[in-house]
């Protein structure tokens, strides 16, 4: 959509090679190896959001995947990074708050998988499973899904509470029926 500000902030390589090149007004990578880069990611992006607020941001926080990996879903270590990423959110909220944006933005925070043990890649529930939540303007409160949602509804969804047609050969759905109307 010609003349938005977009910003993309990630610690996850893969996650790079999606974004085409001058396509994005803000970008950031927090490198790895570095503890914690969800901190990293929210102290960059926040003078981004409080002084050009940007209508998309992309933020994509590895810390809880790679704590699953390293220690497993659902250890004590796997809920203390959650509880840390859920910090860093708080701040972010904030951010759009201050920036005076706050009600007129739509957040999703989502999940790319579940897991069990320290893996991966199976078929089952606690691998498929993930957390999809939205708030923002025209989103219903407390609203519970009726049927699954897939990875590849995520962009769908945005697409729509942005007011743009998704392209045809796109194969997920908006989460339409999460809205109150048209955003």
């Amino acid at each position: 959509k010609p003349g938005i500000k977009i910003a993309c902030y990630t610690d996850w390589t893969g996650i790079n090679q999606l974004v085409e090149p001058n396509t994005v007004d803000f970008f950031h990578y927090a490198n790895a190896g570095v503890p914690f880069r969800s901190s990293t990611i929210v102290s960059e992006l926040i003078p981004v959001i409080t002084e050009h607020t940007p209508e998309l941001t992309f933020i994509h926080f590895d810390d809880i995947d790679e704590t699953g990996h390293a220690n497993g879903w659902g250890s004590e270590k796997y809920y203390e990074a959650i509880s840390l990423v859920d910090h860093e959110i708080g701040l972010l909220t904030d951010a759009y708050e201050s920036a005076g944006i706050l009600n007129d933005t739509l957040i999703l925070v989502i999940s790319d998988h579940g897991g069990q043990s320290a893996g991966h890649g199976f078929t089952n529930q606690k691998n498929i499973e993930i957390p999809w939540i939205a708030t923002g303007p025209g989103v219903k409160e407390d609203y519970v899904f009726s049927s699954y949602l897939r990875n590849m509804d995520t962009p769908a969804t945005a697409l729509y509470a942005l007011g743009i047609e998704q392209p045809s050969l796109w194969m997920g759905r908006a989460a339409t029926e999460a809205w109150t109307g048209v955003p």
